[in-house]
């Protein structure tokens, strides 16, 4: 026989922003906006955090240590590093950047 419950429960449907006649939106991304915190280094590689982490020893097995950025370690003063890191964002459906500003 089954759960009652789940025999009697209506079928889901979707919510909607669009009003009665008008069309639904095709993706839940056009009402979806993707922000990011970014933390920046703000400078060369020898006067930035980037050192620190360069240092790093394994601490227990499969700990890998360590590690290195995918574009390598940059100089976030270089415009050119970060228009490659907002390119690689929006092509990935990130639509803004939040900065922590630390310094």
């Amino acid at each position: 026989m089954g759960n009652p419950s789940a025999d009697s429960a209506p079928a889901a449907v979707p919510a909607t922003d669009a009003a009665p006649g008008e069309a639904a939106p095709d993706k839940v991304q056009d009402k979806v906006q993707v922000g990011v915190y970014y933390f920046p280094n703000w400078g060369p590689v020898s006067q930035s955090e980037w050192r620190t982490i360069q240092k790093a020893k394994t601490q227990f097995e499969g700990h890998a240590q360590p590690k290195v950025p995918f574009w390598g370690y940059e100089n976030e003063n270089d415009p050119a590093a970060m228009a490659r890191k907002i390119d690689a964002a929006a092509d990935h459906g990130i639509n803004a950047f939040i900065f922590d500003w630390y310094y």
